[in-house]
């Protein structure tokens, strides 16, 4: 169990801080409930190239880890890598194992047309929380001649003001974002001729800028040598507080600018680190500004979360601040830097800390990552700018895609909720949404999962517009088939969840997103934002969702009909072959199976059950017997009989009668309110493999050697071994990881083939 009151919080502040009636102990109590009772991991891939082309394949490996630690995640054991187009449509959908926190697999890149491509990693318990805590990445699929240099792209501007929005007559920083590749100067507009300011930009990805309004009628606008577009800048706000943060040696100063409408109001500061406060205080604006100066000393390392909040709990801004500590764990990389065509290279890792690290290591021409004398990847953070000396990591953050709280959930403290539930290894969760629900729907509903060999079947009911259901987990690809357990005609809209709805993503790809052939900074940055922003608090509580078990594990009795001779219609085959099934008239008339219940001590039939049983074909429920009656005996493969009665999920069965046509397309019976969707199990594994070379074969791969599990200790160093291209250039050999203390691993290696 934490404890409610973290030490870091100032004893001062504790007294004195008051929020519309709410002392800091009982906020320190709600926030801590609020990440107790929702238990977050975060997912990081390391892809083994920037970019890539229809044929290739993307080698990844997948680290999970705990939002509160930073160590590995012990919750969810299948991992999801998805692919998008910019319509939102799934290319590519993957599950693999997780164990211990690591994965790592290979997708084949299918067929594609040019284009961005959006890769997402996540776990199906993280979807309760929003799309921020997974892994998003925009992969550029390229044709076989793309020239990294190419310049041809349109280019985007993305702009951020510091504390979220632009205020009218307050000093306000802005950063900016570009595809754009090579220097230019641009220039700050109020209008065609009047120049607020002249900006250098060095082509690295980042700007920034300082502007006071005058009004919230002005408009801004940026523009750059020798590109005729003008990039306007977001509206002007009366109302907010602007942030400007300044990065000492020892502290930070933290400067609020508060609009005229909050001069002399309260406000209260929270700074948190994981859901823990760090601190928190309250003061009053001021039209000149307020400091709060926040000692490096008193903050631990890595992502802050700063709140300014007003009296009624309405934010007001915010923002992020990584406190950079050092990394006892440095990773050293030792071997040779050049190399001739043929020679095998041979590197050696090592580390001084004491835990153990967890490494995935891949190899790759350097040009695939920018021009070898404008180096692409900065694992510094420093960027150049003439008007600010540099563009650090908080700097950057400010454009960064991270999670946000909602203060005013966690004050509600009201207990959460899950749609997902937490996916084991012997378990997988399916989701689907129905649309169109009126009464008449049925609000219980049969899962059948079909594959060439066997059919699984479950029931599940709705809740709110969703059926959430697990079923065992399984290798290889199936037909899920969703049916009403009593359908009245109307046909239910399916959507199946079990990836992300495709309209989640039709807004990020309303622009183009930053090129990602250069990979630029994105490599650690998405290192350190993925694992340092967020984790979750540990919890001994069971969110798993109940097992909607199978009741076709195991049959009676199975009847192969090529076995026997043919029998001209189905009320012969069940006359002549189905041991304890009859056919008998109900009341209306109609024809109806009925299957005999079994004595359980002499395995005798007894008198026929109530009700007709639950009839399948192809796995698809059907609960009217004419249509089986109407079958060609010659379209049916296999019947599988089970003699149980009993309860599942509040739905009455007497007995199982299940039949496989040849065609295994539900004997073409019309569709009968049912959904069917294809879904993948999990994937192979396939290990990398560098290729026995001859004494003079080329070898003109683009990723030279991936390695997804190295392990490494301060006493067991890890030597890696493997052969040179025949293509001379620049080599870069890319390190990423974390070790079992939750820091972070990132380094580079650079080589050269002659």
């Amino acid at each position: 169990m934490k404890k409610l009151l973290t030490i870091l919080v100032p004893a001062l502040l504790l007294s004195s801080f008051l929020i519309k009636g709410h002392s800091i102990s009982e906020i320190l109590v709600k926030i801590n409930r609020y990440f107790n009772e929702r238990p977050m991991e975060k997912i990081f891939l390391h892809m083994d190239k920037p970019y890539y082309t229809s044929g290739d394949d993307l080698w990844y490996s997948a680290y999970l880890v705990d939002y509160n630690s930073n160590s590995f995640s012990k919750l969810s054991e299948i991992l999801h890598v998805e692919i998008f187009d910019k319509n939102g449509n799934s290319v590519i959908h993957q599950k693999k194992p997780i164990v211990n926190g690591l994965a790592n697999g290979v997708i084949k890149i299918p067929s594609l047309n040019p284009d961005y491509y959006l890769v997402k990693a996540y776990t199906n318990w993280s979807r309760n929380f929003g799309d921020d805590l997974n892994f998003n990445y925009y992969m550029k699929v390229v044709s076989p001649s793309y020239n990294n240099d190419d310049n041809s792209i349109e280019t985007v501007i993305n702009f951020y003001p510091e504390g979220g929005k632009i205020i009218a007559n307050k000093l306000n920083q802005v950063l900016f974002t570009s595809n754009l590749k090579r220097a230019s100067t641009s220039y700050l507009m109020a209008s065609e001729k009047d120049t607020i300011a002249k900006i250098a930009y060095n082509g690295k990805g980042f700007g920034k800028f300082r502007i006071v309004p005058k009004s919230i009628n002005e408009k801004f606008h940026l523009t750059f040598e020798g590109i005729n577009n003008r990039f306007s800048l977001p509206d002007i706000d009366e109302s907010g507080v602007s942030l400007t943060l300044s990065e000492k040696e020892s502290y930070y100063d933290l400067t609020l600018h508060g609009s005229a409408d909050l001069s002399g109001n309260t406000f209260s500061f929270i700074l948190m680190h994981k859901g823990n406060v760090v601190s928190a205080q309250e003061g009053i604006f001021k039209n000149a500004g307020n400091l709060l100066r926040l000692p490096k000393s008193s903050m631990p390392g890595g992502l802050h979360h700063i709140l300014v909040i007003d009296e009624k709990l309405n934010v007001l801004s915010q923002r992020l601040i990584y406190n950079e500590v050092q990394n006892p764990d440095q990773i050293q990389v030792s071997g040779n830097s050049t190399f001739n065509l043929g020679d095998d290279v041979e590197l050696k890792l090592s580390q001084e800390g004491q835990s153990r690290s967890h490494l995935s290591v891949g190899v790759t021409p350097y040009k695939y990552f920018g021009d070898s004398d404008k180096p692409a990847i900065n694992y510094d953070f420093n960027f150049n700018n003439s008007e600010t000396g540099k563009i650090s990591i908080n700097d950057k953050l400010i454009s960064e895609k991270l999670e946000t709280y909602d203060f005013t959930e966690i004050l509600n403290g009201s207990s959460p909720t899950f749609q997902y539930p937490i996916e084991k290894q012997d378990l997988m969760a399916i989701n689907v949404t129905l649309d169109q629900l009126n009464e008449s729907i049925s609000p219980n509903y049969s899962i059948s999962l079909k594959s060439k060999d066997s059919i699984d079947f479950y029931f599940a009911q709705i809740k709110d517009d969703n059926l959430t259901f697990a079923v065992p987990a399984f290798n290889g690809r199936r037909d899920l088939i969703v049916k009403p357990h009593l359908w009245s005609g109307v046909q239910p809209k399916y959507t199946l969840q079990n990836s992300y709805p495709s309209n989640s993503f039709e807004k990020e790809f309303m622009q183009t997103p930053e090129e990602t052939a250069y990979a630029r900074y994105s490599r650690e940055n998405n290192v350190i934002g993925r694992f340092y922003n967020s984790s979750y608090k540990k919890k001994t509580d069971n969110y798993e969702a109940p097992l909607t078990f199978s009741i076709l594990r195991s049959f009676d009795k199975e009847i192969n009909l090529k076995e026997y001779i043919v029998l001209p219609d189905m009320m012969t085959v069940i006359k002549e072959l189905l041991e304890g099934v009859r056919v008998r008239k109900n009341n209306n008339g109609e024809d109806m199976i009925r299957m005999f219940s079994v004595d359980q001590e002499t395995g005798y039939f007894k008198k026929p059950h109530e009700d007709q049983p639950l009839m399948l074909i192809d796995g698809l429920p059907i609960y009217n017997s004419k249509y089986i009656l109407n079958l060609n005996p010659l379209e049916v493969k296999k019947i599988s009989l089970s003699y149980a009665e009993g309860i599942l999920n509040g739905v009455n069965y007497d007995g199982v009668l299940s039949i496989e046509t040849e065609e295994g397309h539900y004997g073409k019976i019309q569709k009968l309110g049912q959904g069917v969707f294809a879904i993948n199990g999990y994937a192979g594994n396939y290990e990398f493999k560098i290729p026995k070379r001859l004494s003079n074969d080329p070898d003109f791969r683009s990723t030279y050697y991936w390695n997804p599990h190295v392990e490494l200790t301060s006493d067991h160093p890890v030597t890696l071994t493997f052969p040179t291209s025949y293509d001379p250039g620049k080599y870069l050999v890319d390190i990423q990881g974390i070790n079992e203390d939750g820091s972070i691993i990132a380094q580079k290696f650079i080589f050269e083939v002659r």
